[in-house]
């Protein structure tokens, strides 16, 4: 019903009678209440409007659902309904304004077109809260207990915005990210991402290389701890241990065992240390080095370890009874390679004799024909250094070789023997038997090679 076209209407038929009786002063209608098919009096009608009945065929006072409102208003302001009685509406700082901006307790932002502008004023409580009458979490001493959100200043006097999540199960929070392309710089944008900047006038400035970025806390031990951050150099600190798919670390760092495709620490070549660290590992030159105090130390590094015995009998092949693995280009100028192999001979008389050779690639190093007369598990050894003096395909090395079999030896020394260190360079020890008899047995018992830098 529209009221007001109604009442002119009304007005408007009033006017037209009044005319008609103009000339009589017996039939002149004088008042509203004077006519026939009108209320007869306004007591107990007042701020009522006037309506026509149910009837149709008269008109009647009526207050239901009519509204009154202020002389005057802030414009496009949200009107609010004043009391409980429905019929008196109020001005609001409220505002709705033509361009698609509301607006609680302000007026303006340029830096918004459409959306939501609140105004907190002074007040340090929430300035935005989310409540579901399923939550009940009980934190009345932070937010009221169905509140599951809620968003307010982090400081009353400086600001920063905290977003806090509240949840009587196990998640607080939980962000959610949805995307459609796939990124795989770490340096760039993520599915998930965090900025933070440092404020400069009106704009920004360059973080403080130890500017911590992003940082956790968390409340124990009766206060508020931080446990963990990131600086704007990359840096990431933390309290606690780190366990890499470990879930109870029991070190300061924790790895996992590695498998056949994943090692569980890797270290990348590179440069020296200008200045030697205490306590820190380096990788360069295909060497570790470990520094203890001030000086830059290679580790001594072991492989091809005899544990098991291996042994000729009964023939005159020269055959192969440890073999120390080199790989290409694993030899770098001064490399110093430790060799020690031992074992134990028998033969069935004083005229079986044997040769024992050491050869790296195919280069001779050191070898021994020994009339070794008659023995019974007398030992034997070859001791070994090397030391390489230049890499390449024209590489160099010196070598020291001390062979011993039952007593007689032999000393081989080779002030430089040409080496190519951009392949495979075994070191193998061969031994001979002169006659093929079950008695005669030669054996090689353990041994290793190291590389002592």
């Amino acid at each position: 019903m529209n009221t007001a076209r109604e009442i002119r209407n009304i007005w408007d038929e009033i006017g037209r009678m009044k005319t008609r009786t103009a000339g009589s002063a017996s039939g002149a209608v004088k008042t509203f209440l004077g006519l026939n098919d009108t209320p007869a009096a306004y007591a107990g009608a007042a701020l009522q409007n006037v309506r026509v009945n149910a009837a149709a065929n008269a008109l009647e006072f009526a207050a239901g659902g009519d509204v009154t409102g202020p002389g005057a208003s802030t414009d496009t302001a949200l009107a609010r309904f004043h009391l409980a009685t429905g019929k008196i509406i109020q001005n609001s700082n409220a505002i709705l304004n033509d361009a698609g901006l509301l607006f609680l307790a302000d007026t303006a932002n340029t830096k918004m077109t459409i959306g939501i502008t609140v105004n907190q004023l002074g007040n340090d409580d929430e300035i935005a809260a989310y409540k579901s009458s399923d939550v009940a979490h009980g934190a009345t001493n932070w937010s009221e207990t169905d509140t599951f959100l809620c968003i307010r200043k982090h400081a009353a006097a400086t600001g920063g915005g905290q977003f806090r999540g509240l949840s009587s199960g196990t998640v607080g929070v939980a962000f959610q990210a949805l995307y459609t392309n796939d990124t795989t710089a770490f340096a760039g944008e993520g599915g998930v991402q965090l900025e933070a900047f440092k404020i400069s006038g009106a704009g920004i400035t360059n973080a403080h290389a130890d500017q911590v970025i992003l940082s956790i806390k968390t409340y124990i031990g009766g206060g508020f701890l931080g446990i963990w951050g990131v600086n704007a150099s990359g840096n990431v600190w933390q309290t606690g241990s780190l366990g890499i798919n470990t879930a109870v670390p029991t070190a300061w760092l924790h790895l996992p065992a590695g498998i056949a495709t994943h090692p569980p620490l890797k270290f990348t070549a590179g440069t020296a240390l200008a200045t030697p660290e205490a306590g820190s590992v380096e990788y360069h030159d295909g060497r570790f080095y470990l520094t203890n105090v001030a000086t830059q130390r290679a580790i001594d590094r072991s492989s091809d370890t005899i544990i098991s015995t291996t042994t000729v009998t009964n023939t005159t092949v020269e055959t192969t009874v440890w073999t120390g693995t080199l790989a290409a280009n694993s030899l770098m100028a001064g490399n110093i390679i430790m060799i020690r192999i031992y074992g134990e001979v028998t033969n069935t008389t004083a005229a079986d004799d044997l040769d024992l050779s050491l050869y790296l690639g195919a280069t001779l190093l050191g070898t021994i024909g020994a009339a070794i007369g008659k023995v019974a598990g007398d030992p034997w050894h070859i001791l070994c250094s090397l030391t390489v003096r230049t890499a390449g395909a024209g590489g160099t090395i010196s070598s020291h070789c001390d062979i011993d079999v039952a007593g007689f030896e032999t000393h081989d020394n080779i002030e430089s023997s040409v080496i190519d260190t951009t392949g495979a360079s075994d070191v193998t020890v061969k031994m001979t038997w002169d006659n093929a008899k079950v008695g005669n047995i030669f054996k090689c018992t353990q041994g290793f090679l190291s590389k002592k830098n």
